[in-house]
């Protein structure tokens, strides 16, 4: 990523170099490119279009209207609406540990078609409509941005007759692939169980999550087809059922290593119904990033300093 930006990023410069900046243009969407080299403080910012924004590296944090502050880590995504008021920290940017991110604006015909798009592809009955909305921010992690994110960004920098027609179809995605998880924090925050069937087949994922979940058990809490099922799921959630329920596995492995710090690891990976707990630590740092080992190091240490 580091020779990316020395390739295209004019250096702006007011006494003591703070932040390298540059943009790279389609014919319908922008690419801003951020590197911040000094440590500052309630840094101002405000975007006159919808932005989708994606941490590189680094640490900083965020105070951002209508969500409040957050540590915004390498690997998280944020919807930032337009108009919207953000104060930043930098604490430990600096020319050798620069912070980059990055930050996407589709031109606005390509959000409404995709928009549309998807609501038309989901079932009726699900009514997400109202839920999901992309003038609300959010704080995302989820892979499968990430996987888009990295392609969307060489195809800004390709050489390619079609380049501009390739951007647009993966940005596409991208906005598809948000609006299926911010309706997945729908489900998991609006919905009540018995108002759907997928917001019911995740409750029931969540009361259960210690037992064998297979495809065709939650096919039939769904009422469903195992093919219909699988479907409808990935449609709603963007991921294959057997995924979410490692997701929310993991999910309720970082509570019980956070909360129940004298449990072993291998006793949290039983309690969450895994027979190996190598394969449940393989999940798990596939999904964070960490081990659980690691994973529970690092909430002891905050523990330990907030004390």
């Amino acid at each position: 990523m580091r020779n990316m930006f020395q390739q295209y990023l004019s250096v702006e410069k007011s006494g003591v170099m703070v932040e390298n900046k540059a943009i790279i243009a389609s014919k319908d969407s922008e690419l801003h490119l951020y590197e911040t080299v000094t440590q500052c403080k309630d840094v101002q910012m405000k975007f006159s279009l919808p932005v989708f924004a994606f941490m590189l590296k680094g640490d900083k944090f965020i105070d951002m209207e209508g969500i409040g502050k957050f540590n915004y880590k390498p690997g998280s995504s944020l919807i930032i609406p337009s108009h919207t008021n953000l104060k930043i920290d930098f604490p430990t940017a600096c020319l050798d540990n620069p912070v980059q991110c990055m930050a996407f604006v589709p031109d606005e015909k390509i959000v409404e078609e995709t928009k549309y798009d998807f609501y038309n592809r989901t079932d009726a009955s699900i009514n997400i409509e109202k839920q999901v909305n992309l003038k609300d921010g959010a704080h995302l992690q989820d892979i499968g941005i990430m996987h888009t994110i990295q392609y969307l960004v060489f195809l800004f920098q390709e050489n390619n007759p079609h380049r501009d027609y390739f951007i647009n179809l993966t940005m596409k995605e991208l906005i598809t692939r948000v609006l299926q998880s911010k309706a997945r924090t729908s489900f998991l925050h609006f919905f009540n169980s018995s108002e759907n069937v997928m917001s019911r087949v995740a409750q029931y994922i969540r009361d259960h999550i210690q037992e064998p979940l297979s495809i065709e058990k939650l096919a039939s809490v769904a009422g469903m087809s195992r093919s219909k099922f699988y479907e409808q799921f990935k449609l709603v959630f963007g991921m294959s059922p057997n995924r979410y329920v490692i997701q929310e596995k993991v999910e309720k492995a970082k509570t019980l290593i956070t909360c129940q710090q004298k449990s072993s690891i291998t006793e949290i990976a039983y309690s969450l119904g895994y027979a190996d707990s190598a394969y449940f630590s393989k999940q798990f740092k596939e999904i964070t990033g960490l081990s659980p080992s690691a994973f529970h190091k690092r909430s002891l240490n905050q523990v330990l300093s907030s004390s």
